[in-house]
């Protein structure tokens, strides 16, 4: 999409794919053919690719992707979540920082980037126990299902924002050393990292595309409310992508996008606390007017 932007042809959707596909047939060089610094990376990338994966596979489980009320809503909690995505990401970067010098500084600048992340989970931490008391995402949202956009969900909104900036991955693409099966794992990996975060996001933004899943309802009316709420992620998704590829055509170089990943980040982090306490003084403070009339009222009568 950014490339579409800016005028640039670009290969068709379906080549990342193909890519992996033919990743995945190929079968890594000989011992023999290869220097001390490639055999190294891939017994790195061997350890690396599916534990990064793995931990991915199992953060995309606990988020709710296009329903709500689901099996794994027990352990859906924000910090599991995000701890598990850090993890992943920072799990497919250690190849890079063991390849070349422009390779390794580049995989450095991108974990420093995908770190900016970190302040802002304990600000949205105060948020999510500002509100209930509690970090669990499926209880969050449900609560969040009747709320307003412009009223007791603006903090969210905020917070979604500071995910977009913060969490969205610089690129993609795994080191170059790294070849076969690994480096396939390593981009399926990377992909589903930037896609539960974009789903992360998206939650907090439209929690009422969720489907809501009943026990007293039929199981046919469920299955349709899921593959509903599925057709509301990816049109979610899609939106978010263009926005994240419209403000990367604003941003020069890697250094200036990590140093407005974090401020953004951490501003959007504190208006959404601000607005948050806000909306609880101003309602704290009807209240008391409400009380006070009612004393005085009281005390006029005969």
């Amino acid at each position: 999409m950014s490339a579409r932007l800016t005028g640039v042809a670009t290969p068709p959707l379906l080549r990342r794919w193909y890519l992996i596909v033919i990743c995945c047939r190929t079968a890594w060089p000989s011992r023999s053919d290869t220097d001390l610094l490639t055999r190294r990376a891939g017994v790195i990338a061997s350890i690396a690719a599916p534990a990064s994966l793995a931990t991915v596979l199992t953060a995309s489980v606990l988020v709710p992707t296009a329903g709500s009320d689901l099996i794994t809503a027990h352990w859906s909690d924000f910090f599991v979540i995000t701890l598990l995505l850090l993890a992943a990401q920072f799990t497919s970067r250690l190849p890079a920082l063991n390849s070349l010098a422009e390779t390794a500084t580049r995989g450095f600048q991108q974990s420093v980037s995908a770190a900016v992340i970190i302040p802002s989970l304990f600000l949205m931490a105060t948020l999510f126990f500002c509100v209930s008391a509690t970090t669990n995402l499926d209880i969050v949202l449900s609560g969040m299902r009747n709320g307003s956009d412009f009223g007791g969900n603006a903090p969210f909104v905020l917070a979604a924002g500071a995910l977009l900036a913060a969490a969205a991955p610089e690129s993609s693409e795994p080191v170059p050393d790294v070849c076969g099966p690994d480096r396939a794992m390593l981009m399926l990996a990377c992909d589903c990292i930037f896609l539960v975060w974009l789903t992360l996001a998206g939650d907090f933004l439209w929690p009422d595309t969720l489907a809501l899943i009943s026990g007293h309802a039929s199981a046919a009316r469920n299955l349709g409310a899921i593959f509903t709420g599925f057709f509301f992620w990816m049109l979610r998704c899609t939106v978010l992508c263009i926005v994240l590829a419209s403000g990367s055509l604003i941003v020069a170089g890697p250094a200036g996008r990590t140093r407005l990943k974090a401020v953004a980040a951490l501003l959007l982090s504190l208006f959404a606390i601000q607005v948050l306490f806000s909306s609880h003084l101003s309602a704290t403070a009807e209240w008391a007017e409400r009380r006070q009339q009612t004393y005085n009222t009281g005390s006029d009568a005969p």
